[in-house]
């Protein structure tokens, strides 16, 4: 188990978050990704971060204050999987991915950030979780909620994002298997092939967070890659303590984009915010020659102006390619999204004003 060494702590008061002091407070962080893929790919036997692990003090100077963990659930539960070739492999093959990310949550906790942990690849039976499935499964996600909050449950300081990115239809049936699970025929990691198998919905992934006693704040993004929010205020799952938050994804390619006044996208976050926080868990926007970062600067000036929590995809060095926030493991910033992101939470660490 892991237990609380730390003073920070987060909770739902109404429609927004609260620190540990009792005072409105917004999530300004980065996603670290690594951990849901690097184990499973066997892309390194001994770190699961295959060295893309984050240095602390580098994302300290860029006034971080929280940051998110995709995690693989085969990884975390140690279970033997298939992948697409058909080859069994281990999805967890330096027997370390658990104390992994324990200590991750440690590192990051003594740092003075907060830490969203998200449930980022999954699949159902003996597939391996090696890409973003539709939705999360029966047959292992509530097992991983559960064992996740089990294990975290003591610090105050984790939130738990149940899944990345639903691939659901904003319909009336997909917003339903959304809440409460069905039936599906097809499974995307090897190739979308077909196979029976049955999702779970956020109602069962929030039943299993607090069946053990865990009240850490927990985070729903919608359907459509978590873009669309529309009927988030219908189908809230219920949660017996009101520690829920809903959570929302954006790039310049999404359907819901333009966070003007009076457009349909601030009026549909408006109306999921007026009864929970929103956490905008990811954000990215184009790097390289010529890149500005005018679409971030939109979401986040719009972000500040509404109290919205907000985190950039990704910290991660991968060449200068679209939503790379970093050039290398010292920070330094990509040209466009990375630079502007920079300048905008040195910004928002040291006023309460509005930021360039």
């Amino acid at each position: 188990k892991s237990t609380s060494s730390t003073a920070l702590a987060i909770k739902v008061k109404g429609n927004t978050f609260v620190d540990q002091n009792g005072k409105t407070f917004q999530m300004r962080g980065v996603n670290v990704s690594g951990l849901e893929s690097v184990a499973i790919q066997g892309w390194s036997v001994s770190d699961p971060w295959g060295g893309m692990k984050p240095v602390w003090s580098a994302l300290q100077a860029w006034k971080v204050n929280s940051v998110r963990l995709p995690l693989n659930e085969a990884s975390w539960l140690g279970y033997a999987c298939v992948d697409s070739n058909g080859a069994t492999l281990d999805p967890d093959p330096g027997k370390n991915y658990r104390a992994t990310v324990a200590q991750t949550v440690t590192e990051a906790n003594a740092a003075g950030l907060y830490v969203i942990i998200d449930l980022h690849w999954s699949a159902p039976g003996t597939i391996c979780p090696t890409d973003q499935n539709w939705m999360a499964d029966t047959d292992h996600s509530i097992a991983f909620w559960t064992s996740i909050a089990d294990t975290f449950k003591a610090n105050p300081a984790v939130i738990f994002e149940l899944y990345n990115e639903p691939v659901l239809t904003d319909s009336t049936a997909g917003w339903n298997v959304w809440l409460n699970g069905g039936a599906q025929t097809t499974v995307r990691p090897g190739g979308g092939k077909t196979y029976a198998w049955t999702s779970a919905g956020m109602q069962q992934l929030l039943d299993a967070v607090r069946a053990t006693g865990a009240t850490n704040v927990v985070l729903c993004g919608g359907v459509s890659y978590s873009n669309v929010l529309t009927s988030f205020p219908s189908h809230i799952p219920v949660d017996p303590i009101s520690q829920l938050g809903a959570a929302w994804h954006v790039y310049s390619f999404n359907i819901y984009v333009d966070p003007s006044p009076g457009t349909s996208t601030t009026n549909m976050l408006a109306a999921v915010s007026a009864n929970v926080p929103l956490a905008i868990t990811e954000v990215g926007d184009t790097d390289g020659a010529g890149a500005t970062g005018s679409f971030v600067k939109k979401i986040l000036t719009f972000a500040d102006s509404t109290g919205y929590s907000y985190f950039g995809w990704t910290w991660n060095d991968w060449g200068q390619s679209s939503n790379d926030l970093i050039l290398d493991s010292s920070g330094t910033p990509t040209i466009g999204f990375g630079t502007y992101f920079k300048q905008h939470l040195i910004c928002r660490a040291t006023t309460t004003t509005s930021c360039p």
